[in-house]
């Protein structure tokens, strides 16, 4: 048994996948070539979800294997905790299987110390179960994922049937992705680098990828993507697998019929290619083996694509698709509209209007609003007296000293509660940065509310709503404009302060998914005051009185006083 007490490096631990699952690969053609009896059982009382013997003895080998050379490891496999393999079942791991591969990021990247506490193996002994019973031996695959704080960082599927004794597909980001074929023997491996370019399709028409149990969701979703091929399987590692090779430009799925072990080997070979597997809505998975457990089931379905456009455009039609489903499963047809809500009318069409219309409405309201009192002294010393003289349920005066005494207390629960999300985003600062920052916030607060005080910006001052929230909003059915009521915040202070509200606590985060696409939110509500204050003879030129990078600045501030409240209202909460 090798000693494995020390912390293990990656290129060892990626090895042993390696080479424990081409040993449950060969298992599973043993027992097909053997004509071994399957012993076949259902794992679940209400769904068919089959288990057959070379299932029981791939894992067996895998999990024994692992362990025997790493055993600190945990693992998590598909079939549960099995008794020990069988004698001609133990086999071990060779450490040495990938050493002739040179990785894209060196010695840095193989010689990877991993912690145990953070080190979890994803165990699927043989994907594809019930396409392996109907003897369609070439959808069968092994998979091992390798997660690492909570996310996939290198993946092994082993293929079994294809091949004179198997090929594998491994890698992970700063890994690279290999092709192994087992020639004469799984012991003489010819290793292949695939390059994004060989697997990017060219300029095709899209081919996608489903599963081929019919799906309502998922065929209205083909129309409206009219793909010119549609390729079907039944299990998730073989159909990603054509993703990733340039047979298929995306596999998608609407419901939660995979678990963890089906993506984490997939979804890093994916991610090193310059693509993405989420879910439906465009989001990672966290793979936390306690948290996840006992289902581990991937709840909002899957989109996985090596071209991020077209993983963006699979999320815009799912996200219409999901829009305009009722809850009987019907699609909101105009017919369904006549049938379900108005009963006697006749409902030409229905269109979903994209959420940057909304939000490009509701920032021209705010521009309009806002240059409606602007400049006008007498209007806004009445707001002073008679409305909130400092706007904005947020602001600084009415919640400062409340949020700055909780401050200290509140924020290492946030930091606890978001860990795992902090860990897993390698943009977000430091966690001794972000431990800082509530010390940070209490220094500035002060400073941040005085430069966004009424008197430090007297000529900038109008009237905001103070609480400007889509529960707030209503859009007229036609022309899309908005009307706002429950005025119980308004009072004087800067614009921004509401654009701040507006953009960080209710638009789409699609909306602002880059640093491009919120700036250009800012520059339409900036031009639209520009507009509005010219139209109202206010000013000829905003930018001479308010030049564009002071409003930035504003929000920015805004932002931050705005997120002081968010944080103390969300912690709040989660202690009740």
């Amino acid at each position: 048994m090798a000693a494995a007490m020390s912390s293990p490096l990656l290129r060892p631990l990626l090895a042993a996948c390696f080479s424990a699952s081409v040993y449950g690969g060969r298992v599973i053609r043993e027992v097909v070539e053997h004509h071994v009896a399957l012993n076949m059982v259902n794992k679940q009382e209400d769904a068919y979800d089959p288990q057959t013997v070379a299932d029981r003895r791939s894992q067996q080998r895998i999990v024994h294997a692992l362990r025997e050379a790493f055993p600190q490891l945990t693992i998590v496999g598909e079939e549960g905790e099995l008794a020990q393999p069988a004698p001609e079942d133990v086999v071990r791991c060779d450490l040495k299987a990938l050493d002739d591969v040179t990785f894209d990021g060196g010695d840095d990247v193989q010689n990877l110390v991993l912690h145990w506490k953070d080190l979890v193996i994803w165990v699927d002994p043989l994907d594809g179960t019930k396409r392996f019973a109907a003897k369609m031996y070439d959808e069968v695959s092994v998979l091992i994922g390798i997660s690492y704080k909570q996310r996939p960082i290198a993946g092994v599927v082993h293929l079994p049937f294809h091949g004179k004794h198997g090929i594998t597909y491994w890698g992970g980001p700063g890994v690279g992705v290999f092709c192994s074929d087992h020639q004469e023997s799984e012991a003489q491996t010819t290793h292949a680098k695939l390059l994004k370019q060989t697997v990017k399709s060219s300029k095709r028409d899209m081919i996608c990828t489903v599963s081929s149990t019919n799906c309502k969701l998922v065929n209205n979703a083909l129309q409206l993507l009219t793909p010119s091929a549609i390729l079907t399987g039944g299990a998730t590692g073989t159909m990603v697998l054509g993703v990733l090779t340039g047979q298929s430009d995306g596999f998608f799925r609407f419901k939660a019929a995979t678990r963890k072990w089906d993506i984490c080997a997939v979804e890093p070979l994916i991610e090193e290619l310059g693509g993405k597997l989420t879910d439906t809505q465009g989001n990672v998975y966290i793979y936390d083996h306690i948290g996840n457990a006992p289902d581990f089931d991937n709840e909002r379905g899957l989109i996985a694509c090596v071209k991020p456009e077209t993983h963006e455009m699979i999320v815009n039609v799912i996200t219409k698709v999901n829009l305009t489903s009722a809850l009987d499963g019907r699609e909101m047809t105009p017919q369904w509209f006549q049938e379900c809500v108005f009963l006697g009318r006749q409902v030409l069409a229905v269109n979903v209007v994209p959420g940057s219309v909304h939000t490009q409405q509701a920032l021209a309201y705010l521009a309009n609003l806002h240059a409606s009192a602007w400049g006008q002294k007498d209007l806004i010393e009445k707001a002073r007296s008679k409305l909130w003289p400092a706007a904005c349920w947020w602001a600084f005066p009415k919640r400062g000293a409340t949020e700055l005494a909780q401050a200290s207390y509140i924020w290492p629960q946030m930091l606890g509660s978001w860990e795992q999300v902090f860990k897993s985003e390698p943009c977000l600062p430091s966690t001794a940065a972000l431990e800082s920052l509530c010390e940070r916030m209490i220094e500035e607060a002060a400073y941040i509310s005085t430069c966004l005080s009424v008197d430090s910006n007297a000529s900038l001052s109008t009237l905001v709503h103070g609480d400007f929230k889509s529960a707030n909003l209503f859009f007229k059915s036609l022309s899309r404009e908005v009307v706002a009521f429950d005025w119980q915040w308004s009072g004087v202070g800067l614009g921004a302060m509401d654009v701040a509200n507006l953009l960080n606590t209710l638009v789409s985060i699609s909306l602002l998914a880059n640093d491009e696409n919120e700036l250009e939110l800012l520059h339409f509500y900036y031009d639209r005051l520009n507009e509005r204050l010219q139209a109202l003879d206010v000013t000829s030129d905003l930018q001479k009185s308010y030049p564009f990078e002071a409003f930035k600045r504003h929000y920015v501030l805004a932002f931050l006083e705005l997120h002081q409240s968010l944080e103390y209202v969300k912690s709040e909460r989660l202690m009740s």
